[in-house]
């Protein structure tokens, strides 16, 4: 008697694949968030560079604003069906200042902290 598939192996790789990608989104925003927490808010501007973490799914955006509102994940994240890059980003002038240690609050930087906490 020959081996039989339970599942057709076509289904079983769409389900893994899918499995897959559900873990890899969870990683993004798990990180996304965490970026977030760990973002200087600074008396002067009152969260400007918080407000303006950006993440995209198979495409970059260079756009900022003066808004101090979290921004939510871009559409795009949660309609791709495959693995594509995700970006996260922050495109305000001091953001890369910021990353490199330039507040108190953040002597060590933004995202190569956030990153180490999420993945080790």
């Amino acid at each position: 008697m020959g081996i039989g598939w339970t599942v057709p192996p076509a289904q079983l790789f769409d389900d893994v694949k899918n499995e897959l990608l559900d873990g890899y989104k969870d990683k993004a925003i798990e990180l996304y968030n965490q970026i977030i927490a760990n973002s200087p808010v600074a008396e002067i501007n009152g969260g400007r560079y918080r407000g303006n973490h950006i993440m995209t799914a198979g495409g970059v955006d260079y756009s900022y604003s003066d808004n101090k509102q979290i921004r939510r994940y871009t559409r795009s994240f949660y309609t791709h069906k495959d693995f594509v890059p995700i970006t996260i980003q922050n495109n305000l002038p001091y953001a890369y200042r910021l990353e490199h240690g330039w507040s108190k609050q953040a002597a060590n930087g933004i995202y190569a902290i956030s990153a180490q906490e999420i993945f080790g």
